[in-house]
């Protein structure tokens, strides 16, 4: 599974977090729900391969999208209160009309940890390299537009 692949993955899990919220989903988003529930351990298993493969030392854009929110004022709520430490930093991304809480890490060594720490209150948060999932940015007082879908 290539690290594009993974981030599907990563936003696939949010995604059923999300429906799992929701009152009474379809059974047929149920049953995926179901299925993407499933894959978390060999999503967590494929991480822990690439931050060991040689790709991993010459990304240095790394990130975790921790969660979202489906509008601004949600997303600047729910930011305020996510701490993880004076060097981790929460900024939002908008991408695909959808706002994520986004912790830019840089290195490999750095991720690792942070992935850690960040998954004790967020089991769903996702490893990307910024500039693959991301794409062109622009920016604004509040948050960060990607180009990218």
């Amino acid at each position: 599974m290539s690290l594009d692949s993974l981030q599907v993955a990563g936003e696939a899990q949010q995604l059923s977090a999300l429906v799992k919220e929701s009152e009474s989903p379809a059974p047929s988003i149920e049953k995926a729900v179901t299925a993407v529930e499933q894959s978390a351990p060999k999503i967590t298993a494929i991480e822990t391969r690439l931050l060991k493969s040689p790709e991993a030392a010459v990304i240095g854009d790394w990130a975790i999208v921790v969660a979202g929110q489906p509008s601004l004022e949600l997303a600047k709520s729910e930011t305020s209160r996510m701490h993880f430490g004076p060097l981790l930093q929460t900024r939002i991304f908008k991408k695909r009309d959808y706002y994520r809480f986004v912790v830019q890490v840089g290195t490999k060594d750095a991720v690792e940890s942070a992935l850690t720490e960040i998954r004790k209150s967020f089991p769903d948060a996702y490893l990307v390299s910024l500039s693959r999932w991301c794409g062109s940015v622009t920016a604004s007082d509040e948050y960060i537009s990607c180009s990218a879908t």
